[in-house]
């Protein structure tokens, strides 16, 4: 019983520190300077997230076995550029499951800590595509660049509609923060 109140302490020191909270609001006062989108639309969208980010998370956990077998093909071959690329793909992959799957409970429950594992999963997504544009991958770097800005403008349209929500030790309620 005492191990799930340490998960959430350990969640919020990890990724809802004060600093990543200040990242949070700065963003959001950026976000909120642009026009929004009509209520009803919010939330369809908000709605939405949770199955769509369920059969996201199905396709990393996909991803994440896939990134494993080619991992272990690399460290058969013995190429050291090949293993250290699927180590990377791998982690990321399993990264992205992992996030993605933790976030579809409390999304479905409209706490805010699955939009918290979101935004984790856009900001490894824009770490990614800034590595694919330099490394030149991407050969239209523009629609990467107008994709994830819109995908985080839909993130932080769709935040208000998420309440941190805590277990209450005495009758085990939600309660908002």
């Amino acid at each position: 019983m005492k191990a799930r109140p340490q998960k959430k302490q350990l969640f919020k020191k990890v990724f809802a520190s004060r600093q990543v909270v200040s990242l949070i609001q700065a963003l959001d006062k950026i976000f909120g300077k642009l026009p929004h989108l009509p209520q009803k639309l919010i939330k369809i969208v908000s709605a939405i997230v949770p199955w769509t980010t369920l059969i996201l998370g199905l396709i990393s956990v996909v991803a994440a076995i896939s990134g494993f077998f080619f991992l272990v093909l690399s460290v058969i071959a013995w190429d050291t550029l090949f293993v250290l690329e699927n180590l990377g793909a791998f982690l990321l992959a399993l990264l992205a499951a992992l996030l993605t799957m933790k976030a579809v409970k409390p999304l479905r429950q409209r706490d805010a800590t699955g939009w918290i594992y979101l935004f984790w999963m856009q900001v490894m997504n824009i770490g990614y595509s800034i590595y694919d544009i330099i490394a030149g991958n991407i050969d239209q770097w523009w629609v990467t660049i107008i994709g994830l800005v819109v995908f985080t403008y839909l993130l932080f349209e769709i935040g208000p509609n998420y309440t941190y929500r805590e277990k209450s030790q005495p009758n085990n309620e939600l309660v908002a923060n």
